[in-house]
Order: C-alpha cells, then sequence, then structure tokens
C-alpha cells in the first residue's frame, strides 16, 4: 500500500494488503482462556537506580500483583491496586497504582476504539473474541455504541473520584491525536478519543456536585505517592490497635500509644482545611501523646443555662444558649446529677428533655443540663451549663390543708385526703422524632405520629401548645402552630399526636410542646417538651 505524502490528515488513508499464504486448517475457538502470569526475574538493580537518582515514587499497574520481593515473582504479592514501598528510611520508593483505562495506546480515532472495544468484550456469539470465565472475564452480549461506551468509562472513573481515590487513571498521547474540528463530535473518523471521556466525567461530576464548593483537586504524582503513604500507615496503625480515638464531653480525644508519631486523618474538628462545607486534614500526634480536638461546626458561643427553682418536684427548664456553624442546628438535652459543690456529674437517665422536674432522689446534690448542638456537619457538639444550687426538699406544707392535718369543714368533714395544690408533672414525648401520621393508613405501613403522657394531682384540662422557633438568632421567638385541649382526669393522662392539625401536616423541622392545666381557680405548668418532624 501507499500513503500520500500531500496528506494532511483530512483525506481517509488508503491501504492494500495481500495474503498470499495458503490457508490455514479450519480451528475452532479455545473454551476457556489458558493464558497464565509466567513468573519472570527482575532487575535486581532497578531499586538501587532509582535511589541513585533521587526518585522517591513510580507507577506501577492497578490491574495486576506485584511479588512483596522483587527478587522472588513466586512468592507472597501485593493486592491489586496496592500501594507499597520498596527500600527504606529516606531512599525509599513509593509505587503508585495507576487504574487502567479502556482508551487504547493503538487507537486515536471513535472508530478504531470502538472496534477494539467490542472484541474485547463481545461474545463470540455476536462478532466478539471475549471467552466469558467466571470471576475473570466479563462479556456484552450485544456490540457497545459510542454512547454506551463512554458511559461505562465516566461510571468506572466517576465511581473512583467520589470514592475520594488519589490513585490517577492513566491513558496514551495517541489518545490525543487526529482531532478534526471539521468532522461531528461522533464521527467514526473524529479523533482525540480521550477529549469525550474526559468532558462527559466532567459532566457528570458538574450534575452532582458544585464545582464552587467543591472544586477537583489534581494532585502531582509526589502529593499522590504521599498520600497513600499516610493512607497505608494508618490502616495499619489502627489494625495494630497503636491509634484510639473516642468522644467525651462533646471533644474528640485521639491517643497514640506507639512509640513514634503516627499521621491521622481528621474530618469536623478545627484540623485542615475547608472543603465542601467539611473542614478536614491530617495531624500528627506525637509517640504516646493523647490530644483533645474541638468540632468546627456548629460551635456554642454562649453557655446553656437553667431557669426555675432548684427545688423537689418543682420544674426546671433548660436554655440553650448562644450558637453558631451552619444551620440549621437542633438541640438535644441530658440532665445530670452532681454533687453538692457541682462536680463529679452523671448522667440521669431518661433525663433528655428540655426540662426537668428534680426528685427526692436529687435532694441535697446539684443539677446541670448538658445540650448538644447538631447539624449535617457535625452532632457531638456539646456545651454544659453551670451547676444549680443544692437541691430543696418538698415544701412541708405541700398537699396538707391549711388547719393541718384532721381539720374539719362546716360540713364537720375531714378535709384530710383531698386533692391538694394543682400539680402537672412527668410531662413526656414517646418517640420525640417521628414523621407525620399517614391520613389513612396504607397497608403495611406504621401509623407514625407520638404520644403524649402526663400527671395531674387534680382532674383540670390540660392545654397542649405545638410551637415553631422564629426571630432571630439572638432573639428568638415561638409561634403557636396548633393546639389541642383535653378534659383530663387526676393522675396519669395521655394523647396520641399525629402531627397534623386538621388536614394541614406540620412541616418536617424542630419544634416545642408547652404544656398547661387549668382548674377554675389554678393553673399548673408551663411543661415544655422539644421534638422533631421528619420527613416520613
Amino acid at each position: 500500500g501507499a500513503n500520500d505524502p500531500t496528506d494532511n490528515g483530512t483525506a481517509p488513508l488508503s491501504l492494500t494488503v495481500t495474503d498470499n499464504q495458503a490457508a490455514p486448517p479450519t480451528a475452532t475457538l479455545p473454551a476457556s482462556n489458558g493464558a497464565a502470569l509466567a513468573p519472570y526475574g527482575q532487575n535486581p538493580n532497578y531499586l538501587g537506580g532509582l535511589q541513585a537518582a533521587g526518585i522517591r515514587s513510580v507507577a506501577t499497574d492497578a490491574s495486576k500483583t506485584y511479588p512483596v520481593d522483587p527478587l522472588n515473582v513466586a512468592g507472597a504479592q501485593w493486592l491489586l491496586g496496592a500501594t507499597f514501598t520498596e527500600g527504606a528510611g529516606a531512599t525509599a520508593v513509593q509505587a503508585v497504582p495507576r487504574y487502567p483505562s479502556n482508551v487504547y495506546y493503538n487507537t486515536s480515532r471513535q472508530g478504531q476504539q470502538l472496534d477494539e472495544y467490542n472484541w474485547i468484550y463481545v461474545a463470540p456469539a455476536n462478532g466478539g473474541g471475549c471467552v466469558p470465565i467466571a470471576g475473570v472475564t466479563t462479556c456484552r452480549t450485544t456490540p457497545a455504541t459510542w454512547t454506551d461506551y463512554l458511559g461505562s468509562e465516566n461510571t468506572i472513573m466517576f465511581r473512583h473520584l467520589m470514592g475520594n481515590d488519589p490513585r490517577p487513571h492513566f491513558m496514551h498521547q495517541s489518545n490525543l491525536a487526529d482531532y478534526n474540528p471539521a468532522l461531528p463530535e461522533t464521527d467514526v473518523n473524529q479523533g482525540g478519543i480521550l477529549y469525550p471521556v474526559v468532558d462527559g466525567l466532567l459532566t457528570r461530576y458538574d450534575t452532582a456536585i458544585d464545582r464552587s464548593k467543591a472544586p477537583l483537586v489534581q494532585l502531582t504524582s509526589a502529593q499522590i505517592a504521599a498520600t497513600l503513604a499516610q493512607q497505608s500507615g494508618w490502616a495499619a496503625n489502627v489494625a495494630s490497635g497503636k491509634v484510639t480515638a473516642w468522644l467525651q464531653d462533646g471533644q474528640l480525644h485521639v491517643k497514640n500509644a506507639g512509640t513514634t508519631p503516627v499521621d491521622v486523618p481528621l474530618t469536623g474538628t478545627t484540623v485542615g482545611d475547608l472543603y465542601g462545607g467539611q473542614r478536614s486534614g491530617w495531624k500528627t500526634i506525637p509517640a504516646g501523646a493523647e490530644q483533645v480536638l474541638d468540632p468546627d461546626d456548629p460551635t456554642n458561643t454562649a453557655a446553656p443555662t437553667i431557669s426555675g427553682t432548684a427545688r423537689v418536684g418543682e420544674i426546671l427548664d433548660a436554655r440553650d444558649g448562644s450558637w453558631k456553624g451552619t444551620p440549621t442546628i437542633s438541640f438535644g438535652h441530658q440532665w445530670q446529677h452532681c454533687d453538692g459543690a457541682g462536680a463529679n456529674c452523671t448522667n440521669i437517665a431518661g433525663a433528655t428533655a428540655g426540662s426537668y422536674a428534680p426528685t427526692d432522689g436529687d435532694q441535697g446534690a446539684t443539677l446541670r443540663v448538658v445540650v448538644t448542638g447538631g447539624n449535617w456537619i457535625s452532632s457531638v457538639t456539646q456545651a454544659r451549663s453551670g451547676a444549680t444550687g443544692k437541691v430543696a426538699a418538698r415544701p412541708a406544707t405541700e398537699g396538707v390543708p391549711r388547719g393541718g392535718p384532721g381539720s374539719k369543714q362546716k360540713n364537720g368533714t375531714s378535709r384530710q385526703g383531698k386533692a391538694g395544690k394543682l400539680r402537672l408533672t412527668k410531662v413526656t414525648m414517646s418517640p420525640k422524632r417521628f414523621a407525620v401520621s399517614h391520613r389513612r393508613k396504607p397497608k403495611g405501613t406504621r401509623l407514625d405520629g407520638s404520644r403524649i403522657t402526663w400527671k395531674l394531682t387534680k382532674a383540670a384540662t390540660v392545654r397542649l401548645d405545638f410551637q415553631r422557633r422564629a426571630g432571630t438568632k439572638h432573639h428568638p421567638r415561638w409561634v403557636t402552630v396548633g393546639t389541642i385541649k383535653r378534659t383530663a382526669r387526676k393522675g396519669t393522662g395521655a394523647v396520641r399526636f399525629t402531627g397534623r392539625f386538621h388536614a394541614k401536616p406540620m412541616a418536617a423541622r424542630s419544634y416545642r410542646l408547652t404544656m398547661t392545666a387549668r382548674t377554675k381557680h389554678e393553673k399548673a405548668g408551663p411543661r415544655r417538651v422539644t421534638f422533631r418532624v421528619v420527613r416520613g
């Protein structure tokens, strides 16, 4: 064949091939893949040459294994895609595994690329050369179109990208050749086949991610090598129990029990750089050291407080304090029992509402509340109130008629044992995180909603106001979105709350229940419980 020396790349090339050999005997395709890896000797001077030249990272193929001992190719192997080092100390060489892509070195035009791709991946019955072997090969039943091919490659690369995998993909210089601006982008003779592969990947990323907040980061080979070394070192330290970490009082504690420093990856603390709305980075923990790290978002700017009288039977209310961070911040509460000096505090089981009524067991002790602030970035930020004064005893005259024990009314009957002062206690809501009930319960679904219970010392009318927070961060106010009234008997009462007022459901957000009780001459409350409605 002959090529026109004046060809400028726009005219099709002409190639003539003549087969002058006898036809081979008829043969059948093999039923299985008989290929196998044949170990061969390695260059014993390769590592020394890299070290002498000052090379500290070298590309490897992530699709194959490598011998742990370069001189023993039949021995133990590093797994596919594993990162490893050869040599030791300051001259160690870090392997950078690269993902091979289906953009072939011997193709530059779309027709060539697709023809080779389909030969590799299409089964023989449909014109390809792919022999299906379980766990080894994957064969297509029909030839791929150009759109099919791009979608497949984009999916593979996008999975690696979204997995925060620093290992790169490799292509070839030939994949950038032969681009012709005069041809349509999908013409079989169009070159530059790498461009549509990468453009499709970027389009998929931009569809899912706001690149202004989470830009793509292009690491150099040296940076990739350093990151892989940190990751493998961290995995080894965790596996050996060298590093431990735990959350305590809203702070992250990290301890290095080893004899050498370790690099620890951190997210959500004040360490590192801000990316995608969340701060993360690596921190070196010295040998034998324990470090305490604060959360980055949200943070408390003014400590919680407690309002009310510290007396058995009274109601204490938590005030969350001031917080800053990414909206929306939601709050949880845990009341604690402390000694008379406000120290040695322990959690009170079940005391997780925004209010708490001290019991006889709290008398003489002090109390405090721990408020947990959380948003989509972090849910461990905690702040503690100061301790109350010592909890006083219940008033001796509570529930006793003014005339004293055994006093008589005008009709001569004893007032002993009749109902005393109206009291509303033990207001609970279970669950405090729930979805609005279905108007008609579909078959096989939960009813959702919540159950509100209370205790009264005498019959009364109870009022339950459901409120949402309004106003500003520093000047909040509460707006009532719905009310329930019930005539309640003495003792324990309950009402099922559906999360609906008539036909209107409550929106998914945080709320507060404020409950009061009234008779003709008395009022008890308010008692408050915070809760959250979620999407059902």
